[in-house]
């Protein structure tokens, strides 16, 4: 009963949204009649008066007869009228009754996974009894049917929030974005009833299933795709304001705020699931690294890359110094190639552990949307491209120079990611082999780029609006103290230097801290973007230390055998046999002492699920904040040893707490921002 209920509330979903979508098609068709009463219809009349004097005395009959022109009036009149009157009706209910419906069918499924309902193929595919709950609602969403549910969910909860903004603001030009955003809508779901149905009952009843992958069985992974997917949906609101913009050549007032609140939101929920993606691979996958340049975590990548660029722009669309055709170009073209990254995901386009290996006519379903999408912005950047261009002078040394620049950077990230993605697809095609771009590819670009990126970022937020020189507390002597500061420290705990370009970019941001201090004591006040650039330089500093200073070391070890390595002895004491649930594991124990101090004691593990007939490996991590210990076993028994892998990883925490600053500096900027909204005075 409660799966055909489910099953009826997104067909009701999908029904309150095709509403809106019909509507616009007889408005459309509405038009049509009018053009060719307005424009045809006289001239085929003049035509045929011309050519038969017999029909001459009728066709000035139906051209003055008073009830065609009454109901030419009429259709003209609705034309005008229609949208205004029915759209405050139409448009700010649509969402409201399809994001009710949809939240209760999407809570039936949630009901369905907890309670182990095996007449459904989806539970039946990705679940199993003896499942912790917290794997159970990882299946959920790990899942092609699921995460479309979710996916349709969250689309609405935006279109959801924005219609009950527009409730209280019944201007037009939110209706027309309700209406933009019902169209997303209205596909989506139409995509998950007809070809990713997560309600289809098999024909058979099983006693259990088949057990989500053992990769996906991990808390961190049922918060992750839920922040990225939080994370892409919220564009489509600004994707929608561009399109109104751009369609309608009407600016309001007030859409820089509206559209910056919604991308800052997005954006900041974007970095905060990328961030919880790279630490489960970080200690889940067993490699030692924090990313991999995996397809699926590159198309991640993409929207923030270019969603980091539309916030800088925001700054000088505030200001009112141009760059409007840059803002709405981003909006949409971030919307876009979200929906691309879905189209490679669940096409089988990709090999990835994150990829859903499904057959290619769903991702051409999201193919041909997508490619409707880009003609139809096509030809109205074609229409209004003059528009959207305005003539402001720049100066060579300015703010908005510098963004300018900066957004020039972010797109050129964002194209060669892009390259890296779709180059092996393509190659592959040609060449009737898989072809895969490795973590060289995207290093040898991006490592010489972070040089002259940060030397940006260090003294953008120095220089000032439409002048030609930078604030005069902006010293390049700071470079100097930077270089002081890293060689005491290089000196003091690891006297070593690996890479050349790592230890350039580690002095740039000692600069860019010292500036950003400088910065801070001038304004006499902390706000959300000092914090974000903080964090960015914690992260690139981070990254680069860490690269400049990891090792590793490999060795056969048995129980009871002491290793030294790093100044710190391990001890492999002993090992335990468990079985858990739906897996076996191998527990081994290992003291990790610092002469004959106990620094910790740790637990690397090998798992076997017995259902998916997976051996997997779990490491071990001990952190101090400056460093982790990074330890993971690989084959072997008691005979032969077991191979043991330890990777000494300096400063890699600061990632995280990098990751952590640039999110909290963006909900600060909120903050801040939704003041401005509620305020009229702003406006």
């Amino acid at each position: 009963m409660l799966i055909e209920l489910g099953h009826y509330l997104i067909i009701i979903s999908l029904f309150s949204t095709s509403i809106g979508f019909f509507y616009d098609f007889y408005r459309i068709f509405l038009n049509i009649i009018l053009y060719f009463l307005e424009n045809e219809l006289p001239k085929i009349l003049i035509y045929l008066k011309k050519k038969s004097k017999y029909l001459k005395k009728y066709i000035e009959i139906i051209a003055n007869d008073l009830l065609f022109k009454t109901y030419y009036q009429i259709l003209y009149n609705k034309r005008k009228n229609l949208f205004i009157k029915i759209n405050s009706n139409i448009f700010i209910y649509i969402p409201k009754i399809s994001f009710l419906c949809l939240w209760l069918g999407f809570l039936c499924l949630f009901y369905s996974y907890i309670t182990s309902d095996f007449s459904l193929i989806n539970i039946i595919k990705y679940s199993h009894s003896i499942e912790s709950l917290i794997y159970k609602i990882c299946g959920l969403w790990g899942n092609q049917e699921g995460s479309m549910m979710l996916w349709c969910w969250i689309l609405l909860l935006y279109s959801f929030i924005l219609s009950i903004i527009s409730s209280h603001d019944k201007s037009l030009f939110f209706f027309k974005i309700l209406n933009i955003q019902t169209y997303s809508i209205f596909f989506f779901i139409l995509f998950t009833v007809f070809a990713s149905n997560p309600f289809l009952r098999g024909l058979y009843f099983f006693s259990n299933g088949m057990e989500l992958n053992p990769i996906l069985q991990d808390p961190t992974l049922a918060l992750h795709p839920p922040f990225l997917y939080l994370g892409y949906l919220g564009f489509s609101i600004g994707f929608s304001i561009a399109f109104v913009i751009l369609k309608e050549k009407y600016i309001p007032y007030f859409w820089i705020y509206y559209m910056k609140l919604f991308t800052l939101f997005s954006w900041c929920l974007l970095t905060f699931g990328i961030g919880l993606g790279s630490w489960w691979a970080y200690y889940e996958l067993g490699w030692g690294g924090w990313w991999f340049w995996d397809p699926v975590e590159n198309i991640s990548l993409i929207p923030w890359l270019l969603g980091t660029a539309l916030l800088h722009n925001f700054i000088v669309n505030e200001k009112g110094y141009g760059l409007n055709h840059w803002t709405l170009s981003l909006a949409i073209l971030i919307f876009l190639l979200s929906l691309m990254g879905t189209f490679f995901v669940r096409s089988g386009l990709l090999v990835s552990v994150h990829s859903f290996a499904n057959d290619s006519i769903s991702g051409l379903f999201i193919f041909f949307y997508l490619i409707f999408l880009i003609l139809f912005i096509i030809y109205n950047y074609k229409n209004n491209h003059n528009y959207l261009f305005q003539f402001i002078k720049f100066y060579l040394i300015s703010k908005e120079n510098v963004i300018r620049i900066n957004n020039i950077f972010f797109i050129f990230m964002s194209f060669i990611v892009f390259l890296g993605i779709s180059l092996p697809i393509i190659l592959s095609f040609f060449l009737l082999k898989q072809v895969s771009l490795g973590p060289n590819f995207y290093n040898e670009i991006f490592i010489p780029l972070m040089i002259p990126f940060i030397i940006f970022i260090s003294f953008g937020p120095l220089v000032i609006w439409r002048g030609d020189k930078v604030y005069s507390f902006l010293n390049f002597q700071n470079f100097s103290f930077g270089f002081i500061f890293y060689y005491l420290l290089e000196i003091s705990l690891y006297e070593k230097i690996n890479s050349l370009l790592s230890f350039i970019i580690i002095l740039l941001i000692l600069w860019l801290f010292i500036n950003l201090f400088i910065l801070m004591s001038h304004i006499k006040k902390i706000n959300g973007m000092l914090i974000s650039h903080l964090g960015i330089g914690i992260f690139i500093f981070s990254i680069a230390f860490n690269l400049n200073f990891q090792s590793s070391f490999m060795h056969m070890i048995h129980p009871g055998e002491i290793i030294k390595f790093e100044n710190y002895n391990f001890i492999f004491r002993n090992l335990h046999f468990f079985e858990i649930n739906n897996y076996k594991t191998l527990i081994f124990n290992f003291l990790i002492k610092q002469q004959d101090y106990l620094i910790s004691v740790i637990f690397p593990e090998q798992r076997f699920y017995s259902l998916k007939k997976i051996l997997s490996f779990k490491p071990s991590i001990n952190t101090n904040f400056l460093s982790d210990i990074y330890i993971l076993l690989g084959d072997g028994n008691l005979e032969l040893g077991w191979y043991m892998k330890i990777i000494f990883n300096p400063l890699i925490i600061g990632i995280w707490i990098g990751i952590l600053l640039v999110s909290l500096g963006s909900l600060i900027s909120m903050r801040k921002l939704n003041y401005k909204i509620m305020n009229p005075l702003y406006f």
